[in-house]
Formats: structure tokens, C-alpha cells, sequence
């Protein structure tokens, strides 16, 4: 080893030298055998490579899984223009034929009772039967006793007359009057208009003043016959207006069940008339119960209809109710109602309803 000259030159990582002042060797160290190197480097290393595996192994699991993954093409549906949830009113189940599920028709006799029968005629002799289905007989024929005690076929229900010895008409109840619908068409009928087929809503405003005494009665059975047709869901009420607070059927709307159908008729049969004809109460009432369709029926002039026609503009503001109307009068008095029949028919045209005049002698 040879001592440090006056002037050394710069030392190079790894010589050994002596130092002049302490005369003790010194050893320079090189770059991998400095200490920050030596325990830093080793965990950087294998933390960059076990980073790199997993990034690696992530990769390559996305590229499988999609090499793997069979390709699924998104379907597109296509609205069948054909399909409804269904439309209350009008006669459901169109029916062909002699096709027992489906409602029958005919049209003979149009003022029938609404009826589930299949006959063409109404009986004369309607006896009780008993029915029991045969093989090899059609859908519509069944076995009845007939008079006399013998067992025949025969169509419908009643007495029938065939094969066997018992006779009748062969008639029954009748079925209802026109061409079997689908369960669309105008909906069910009051006084001759039709409340549509998608209405699920109604109220039935009528006139309940003294001038109705003599025509209430008819009135009660057009509101029964109409009532009776609605579907169970739909939901209706009916309220009468005179010069007092209205008689209403009830503060909401009634669905249209086998008990609220009873109600309502107990209702038409307790109705009375009396005072002067003034619907806004009636309307005020209909309106707070929010139906799609009011129908308004009076028989003669309101005390103010200017009130009337405003009244009906503030309270359907937004349109959203229907309004259809009816002038129960006879034709040969419509030259005495003209006023009542242009407010009636205006009240239809600016609330989206339909206009109606029909008298008593044509129900």
C-alpha cells in the first residue's frame, strides 16, 4: 500500500488508499455496495414484479374471458300493434257461432233486460229445467225436461222441444240486442248515448226539480240499466240537483260491484223532486270527485244559465273531464227549449263531450 501523495487524484469507487492525516486505509465503496442501494433496491425490485405479474395476469383474464364469452346480439321487440290490456264497456268476448264461453246475440226483440241467455225469443212458457250435458251433443244443445215429465234436447234454457216428447217454444230469456262486440264500440248506453268504451270513470248529473215529477221514473230505469252494465272496473256515482243541496250517491266515486250496484238502486228508489233546477251545486260535487266523464241531464232551463256555462269553465279549467250532456225533451217542444238546448250543447263542445236530445216518448 503506498502512501497518499501531496496532491492525489480524485479517488474511483472501490481503490483503497491511506489517508495523510490518520494514516488509516480507506476504502471508497462502489454504487451497488452503498447501503441505501443494498435495501431499497432488493424490495423495489419485487415490488415492481409482482405488480407487473398481476397486471399481466388481469389482462390476460379480461382477454380469455372475452375470447371465451359467446357474443349475445341485444333482441329487439317489436310492439305488437295487436295487444291491449283490454277496454272496459262495449259487450266483451266477441263470440262466433254457438260458442257457449262467449255472449250471444240477436236481432229480433231490441228492448231487452241486459242477459247472459243465448235465446232468439223471449218464452211465453218458461217452465224450470233441469240441464245436463250429453256426449256427442253440441256446445249449445243440453237436455231439458220437457211437459209431460219426457227428457229431449232442445236450445236454451226453459222447456225445449226435440227428440224426446216434452214440448215448447223454445224460448228463454233473450239475448242481448245487436252484433256481439270486442269489448270496445261506444261502451254502455244512457238514455241512448254512448259513455265510451274506455272510460273507467263516470258521473251522472240529472235534473231532480219539480218538473221532472212525471218523468223521474223513466229516468230511475235508464240510470238502473246503465249501471247495470258497468264493469267491476269501473267506478261511478250518481248525483240529483233541484234548487237545494244535491242528493248525492256518496262523496267518492263507487266502483261498480254486485254491492255498490244494490246501493245505488236502493238510492234511485229513495230520490225525490222538488224546487227549481239548479245544477251547480250537482256539477261542483261531480267535479270534486275527479271522473273522466260527467253526463249532465235536465229537462228545461236553468234560473241563470250564463252561471251555469261559467261554473262549468272554472271548474274543468284543465279539461280533463268530459262532459257530455242530454236535453230530456220531446221533439215537439223543442221550439219551447231552445235556450237549454244551445247551452247544453255548448257545454259539450267545449268540454270534449257529445250533445244529445231525447224525449220521454222515445225511451
Amino acid at each position: 500500500m503506498s502512501e497518499v501523495p501531496a496532491n492525489p487524484p480524485p479517488f474511483l469507487p472501490g481503490d483503497t488508499a491511506v489517508l495523510p492525516q490518520s494514516g488509516v486505509p480507506h476504502h471508497v465503496p462502489s454504487f451497488w455496495q452503498q447501503e441505501w442501494v443494498q435495501n431499497v433496491l432488493p424490495f423495489a425490485t419485487s415490488l415492481l414484479l409482482h405488480l407487473g405479474i398481476v397486471v399481466v395476469g388481469y389482462f390476460g383474464y379480461k382477454t380469455v374471458e372475452a375470447i371465451s364469452k359467446p357474443a349475445i346480439e341485444e333482441q329487439t321487440v317489436i310492439a305488437d300493434t295487436g295487444y291491449t290490456e283490454g277496454e272496459v264497456g262495449g259487450i266483451p268476448n266477441p263470440g262466433l257461432g254457438e260458442d257457449p264461453s262467449r255472449p250471444a246475440a240477436q236481432d229480433q226483440m231490441q228492448n231487452v233486460a241486459p242477459s247472459d241467455a243465448w235465446a232468439t225469443n223471449p218464452s211465453e212458457t218458461l217452465s224450470q229445467s233441469v240441464m245436463s250435458g250429453g256426449a256427442g251433443a253440441e256446445a249449445s244443445e243440453m237436455s231439458v225436461i220437457g211437459i209431460g215429465g219426457s227428457t229431449g234436447a232442445g236450445r236454451s234454457a226453459g222447456t225445449g222441444s226435440g227428440e224426446g216428447s216434452g214440448t215448447g217454444d223454445g224460448g228463454g230469456p233473450a239475448a242481448a240486442f245487436g252484433v256481439p262486440g270486442g269489448g270496445g264500440g261506444i261502451g254502455p248506453k244512457f238514455m241512448g248515448q254512448g259513455t265510451g268504451a274506455r272510460t273507467r270513470s263516470m258521473a251522472f248529473v240529472c235534473d231532480a226539480s219539480g218538473s221532472m215529477i212525471n218523468k223521474i221514473s223513466l229516468l230511475r230505469k235508464e240510470l238502473q240499466k246503465t249501471i247495470d252494465q258497468l264493469k267491476a272496473q269501473q267506478a261511478f256515482t250518481v248525483i240529483f240537483f233541484a234548487d237545494e243541496k244535491p242528493q248525492t250517491l256518496g262523496a267518492s266515486l263507487l266502483m261498480a260491484t254486485p254491492d255498490n250496484k244494490r246501493k245505488a238502486f236502493d238510492f234511485l228508489q229513495n230520490a225525490t223532486t222538488s224546487g227549481s233546477t239548479d245544477p251547480i251545486p250537482g256539477l261542483r260535487a261531480a267535479f270534486q270527485q275527479s271522473p273522466q266523464l260527467i253526463i249532465l241531464l235536465t229537462d228545461g232551463d236553468f234560473p241563470d244559465n250564463k252561471a251555469v256555462l261559467d261554473a262549468v269553465r272554472s271548474l274543468n279549467r284543465d279539461k280533463k273531464t268530459r262532459v257530455n250532456t242530454i236535453a230530456f225533451v220531446n221533439k215537439k217542444d223543442e221550439s219551447n227549449q231552445k235556450e237549454i238546448m244551445k247551452l247544453l250543447e255548448t257545454i259539450a263542445k267545449e268540454n270534449g263531450g257529445v250533445y244529445k236530445r231525447i224525449g220521454d216518448d222515445e225511451l
